[in-house]
């Protein structure tokens, strides 16, 4: 099985994988980092932190396969 690498950056702070994960094909990697982007969204939510937050998943043997990209953004409605 190939291994899939999932690079994870929270505002300026970048997380290099440097083990990765066995998968069975780029499509369960991709799936797992909507996965993650998900959970790391709601931890970094619930701290009310709005930087934006991105997994690129990478393979050994191809290099960058996906780039996913969240920036949360609060709008103040009514002047609150």
């Amino acid at each position: 099985m190939p291994t899939y690498f999932f690079d994870t950056v929270e505002g300026a702070v970048l997380f290099h994988d440097d083990e990765g994960i066995e998968l069975p094909g780029s499509d369960e990697a991709e799936a797992m980092a909507r996965h993650a982007l998900a959970d790391l969204a709601k931890e970094k939510l619930l701290e009310n932190n709005l930087e934006p937050l991105i997994i690129e998943v990478r393979d050994r043997e191809d290099g960058p396969l996906a780039r996913y990209v969240l920036t949360p953004k609060r709008t103040a409605l009514n002047g609150t």
